[in-house]
């Protein structure tokens, strides 16, 4: 099935990553035995279509888009928690210059924090910064729990 799809492709010179490639495989039978959902049904999904015919895209873009539309098909909950959580580490960035990291496939209950300082005093005002954001605790709450 998904030699199907790499084949139907091809005509839109799609370039998809060996990684994007492996997985793609995976979410693609997933799909059918879950859902029944031909590659047919999927490229000519609403979404897919619009990424497939937008002429402002590249190869690379196209298939990083496609990539992300079929494992949102595939993986709604996975991708709704991944677009909360890079939100709120945005936020955070945003607010304080901390940049926030989450373990790789959110294994773990823990935050990684990563800053650049150029002395003590920005070190202190940074996690002064840090210590007053509502959003850090928003994102510890939403990895512990899931809400």
């Amino acid at each position: 099935m998904a030699n199907e799809f790499f084949e139907k492709t091809k005509k839109y010179n799609i370039h998809f990553t060996y990684n994007h490639k492996l997985q793609i495989k995976n979410i693609i039978k997933h799909l059918y035995i879950k859902y029944k959902k031909t590659i047919n049904e999927l490229l000519n999904s609403d979404n897919i279509k619009e990424i497939l015919n937008n002429k402002n895209l590249n190869s690379v873009q196209k298939g990083e888009k496609i990539f992300q539309e079929l494992h949102k098909l595939c993986y709604p909950e996975l991708t709704e928690f991944n677009h909360k959580t890079k939100k709120l580490c945005d936020k955070i960035y945003n607010s304080t210059g901390i940049k926030v990291l989450l373990p790789q496939n959110f294994e773990g209950n823990f935050l990684i924090i990563q800053l650049k300082i150029q002395s003590y005093k920005q070190l202190i005002e940074k996690f002064e910064k840090l210590k007053n954001n509502p959003e850090i605790k928003k994102l510890l709450k939403l990895i512990n729990t899931g809400e």
